[in-house]
């Protein structure tokens, strides 16, 4: 006879029944706010702190978050001014030529990329395979 085996499969599906109450897609997305923010105060740039302080996230749901800095100028680090181009976060201009330094939306792309290997971990917890 030949099928296909799903190990802890079963498991899951009860172990996820059995949390009930909990909301699986929004403690991804708590967790993925909290990379986001730690990602984006990394790469900010940094002068005296003020920046890099304000970054906080908001509105954190199941449906996705917010990431802003609170400064009036971070808005032209992020996207540039008419006389400082931004460029694009795939190929951004160099800040030693025009002083502009993206850091809100590469906080954001970096956090996708570890969307992925959150939910695994997270599901991995309702699993009980040995």
């Amino acid at each position: 006879m030949s099928g296909l085996e799903t190990i802890g499969l079963s498991n899951l599906i009860s172990n996820l029944k059995k949390a009930g109450n909990s909301n699986f897609s929004e403690d991804v997305i708590k967790d993925l706010a909290q990379i986001a923010k730690d990602a984006a105060r990394d790469m900010c740039p940094l002068w005296t702190g003020t920046m890099k302080a304000t970054i906080d996230v908001e509105n954190v749901s199941a449906n996705g978050f917010s990431l802003c800095a609170y400064t009036d100028y971070a808005i032209y680090n992020e996207f540039g001014s008419f006389t400082t181009p931004a460029g694009s976060i795939e190929k951004p201009i160099p800040a030693r030529i025009y002083g502009v330094r993206p850091f809100l939306r590469p906080a954001l792309l970096f956090a996708k990329r570890q969307a992925g290997t959150l939910m695994r971990g997270k599901l991995g917890k309702y699993m009980d395979v040995e």
